[in-house]
């Protein structure tokens, strides 16, 4: 028996904690069901969009991106380079040229494997997410890539 206000006593039935208990596990299993329904479906659609293995599917069209903004960079940096030489009337001889190229070509390469590293990263940081049901997160960073396959 409880003591409910203004000092009327009211009764508890006995069986109200099965009831109870009843209800919490009716109510969860609704939320199971629905999530089952409702987002499940999706969830198992963006997994699968996103690939196998150790990779996504977006992983080569992030690297050649990677690669493509790199040498894109590295040319205008050149011909920049160039224009101001140009400008103050200097001109490179053959050995300053040819020692110019080589430098810019190495950190050319490595600014390209460092871009493409991190474009790797970055899909295996979006794969792991989504696996291990971070798909919440992944959808909110708005990463265009998952964006896509929602979309789709």
């Amino acid at each position: 028996m409880s003591s409910g206000g203004g000092g009327q006593t009211q009764q508890v039935p006995s069986n109200f904690d099965a009831v109870a208990s009843q209800n919490e596990a009716n109510l969860l299993n609704e939320q199971w069901s629905d999530y089952q329904n409702r987002f499940q479906p999706i969830a198992q659609k963006m997994i699968g969009q996103l690939g196998t293995g150790y990779n996504t599917t977006f992983a080569p069209e992030n690297i050649n991106y990677a690669q493509q903004e790199t040498g894109q960079a590295f040319g205008n940096a050149l011909g920049q380079q160039e224009r101001d030489l140009s400008r103050y009337g200097q001109g490179l001889s053959s050995a300053q040229t040819q020692q110019m190229n080589g430098i810019n070509s190495l950190a050319k390469n490595a600014a390209t494997v460092n871009n493409m590293n991190n474009a790797n990263q970055t899909d295996i940081n979006l794969r792991n997410n989504a696996v291990s049901g971070g798909l919440g997160t992944v959808m909110t960073n708005n990463n265009p890539n998952v964006q896509k396959v929602a979309a789709a």
